[in-house]
């Protein structure tokens, strides 16, 4: 449940090192998720969970869980393959083309972000292609993936990808709670050797829910004690996040701003009350997005989007959640405006 490496495409597990399930941050609503992680790490290869397959929304570790995984993995054998899912179906290679090939060179395929090619249909006949060829005609192989958005997410799959990605074992981690981002950001501390107040703690783990941002901010309060050769008071770490753009009410901006850019509208037409269909479903995303990240109550929505009663922001995020559950375009458009935002 860390922040991503900026190269997430291809990750050789020669270079993930001392990552282990212990540096996992989790509680007791990711502890099923990550016990299986850990069988599927210690058992033979391919003799169950296979595909093993992690889904989560932003923020949730499952680009982190995936490198610990191979992590220990590496230590069995040495034929692993870890990339990004579009890098790895787009490779023009011999080997990448012919799975058979694939699977004599390789015991071990960790594909990272596999809804990034829900769009190209060849590319899901190609990934069904390598998972048959694992199943039926290999031995001591397995399969990891990832996928972003709930366990229902691999609704978005073409059927015969979909078919044999649901015959392996799917999990789902859960977003951090303020338990997890308190403990995240001890961790901080700790490696940093910056010892903030409870005080200041709290407040960073109150305002933000994902880790890619308390990481972003924990750098700054680290650039701080190095050039100040002191620890910054609450007021520098408010003062701190003022800068850098980054406060709840600022990432709300981000959200309304992203939006109104996917939906090819302007910001004020999300803000007021324009009954054009494209314009509702931009203005409904947005307040889901809103509600799911940032923790707004209806009624503070509400207030931002232009006075609106409580209950129509709660039938926007209701009517969102029904959409993600069979509309693949939607699933589509709400995680790639997560990936963006946070």
């Amino acid at each position: 449940m860390f922040p991503r490496k900026k190269n997430r495409h291809n990750r050789p597990a020669s270079v993930i090192k001392n990552k282990t399930f212990e540096d996992f941050i989790t509680n007791a609503k990711n502890a099923f998720p990550l016990e299986l992680a850990k069988k599927v790490a210690t058992q033979s290869f391919g003799e169950s969970y296979n595909p093993f397959i992690v889904c989560g929304t932003g923020c949730t570790g499952k680009t982190y869980l995936l490198e610990i995984i191979a992590t220990a993995l590496a230590k069995k054998t040495k034929k692993i393959l870890f990339q990004n899912a579009a890098k790895f179906c787009s490779e023009n290679s011999i080997i990448l083309q012919r799975p058979e090939f694939f699977w004599q060179h390789y015991n071990i395929l960790i594909l990272d972000d596999i809804h990034e090619i829900v769009q190209n249909s060849s590319w899901q006949q190609q990934l069904a292609l390598y998972i048959d060829t694992c199943l039926h005609f290999t031995e001591n192989c397995q399969m990891i993936f990832s996928c972003a958005g709930y366990t229902n997410a691999l609704h978005i799959f073409e059927e015969r990808l979909r078919s044999r990605l649901e015959q392996g074992l799917i999990v789902e981690l859960t977003k951090p709670d303020m338990e997890i981002r308190l403990r995240y950001i001890q961790l901080l501390c700790k490696q940093n050797k910056i010892a903030l107040s409870k005080e200041q703690r709290l407040f960073l783990a109150q305002r933000y829910t994902g880790f890619r941002l308390l990481y972003g901010i924990f750098s700054k309060i680290k650039a701080f004690n190095t050039i100040y050769k002191k620890l910054p008071t609450l007021q520098d770490i408010e003062n701190i996040i003022c800068s850098e753009g980054t406060t709840i009410s600022q990432n709300y901006q981000n959200i309304i701003e992203k939006t109104a850019y996917v939906f090819n509208i302007h910001v004020e037409d999300i803000m007021h009350g324009k009954r054009h269909p494209n314009i509702v479903i931009a203005r409904q995303v947005a307040m889901y997005i809103c509600r799911s990240h940032l923790k707004f109550s209806y009624a503070e929505l509400g207030k931002f989007f232009g006075d609106k009663d409580h209950s129509t922001v709660l039938y926007a995020v209701n009517k969102i959640k029904k959409l993600l559950v069979n509309n693949k375009n939607m699933h589509t458009i709400i995680t790639n405006l997560e990936q963006q935002i946070f």
